[in-house]
């Protein structure tokens, strides 16, 4: 990894997944700003990490969190 002069914009969004109400890891995305038209991740990431929670919990037998 070179060094660089100034940092690197970037645009990071973050949710947790859950085993019940246990927060058991967090799913991120980190990408590129690229300005105005930089595209919007959270609803995506926050869908998955919900996604997989439900999983778990399916897996587990035990209610899914509330969303």
């Amino acid at each position: 990894m070179g060094r660089q002069d100034r940092p690197w914009p970037v645009i990071t969004v973050a949710a947790p997944v859950r085993d019940g109400k246990e927060v058991v890891a967090a799913l991120s995305v980190v990408a590129p700003d690229t300005g105005p038209g930089t595209p919007a991740f959270g609803p995506a990431v926050r869908a998955t990490a919900r996604a997989i929670s439900r999983l778990l919990a399916e897996d587990s037998g035990r209610a899914a969190p509330p969303e």
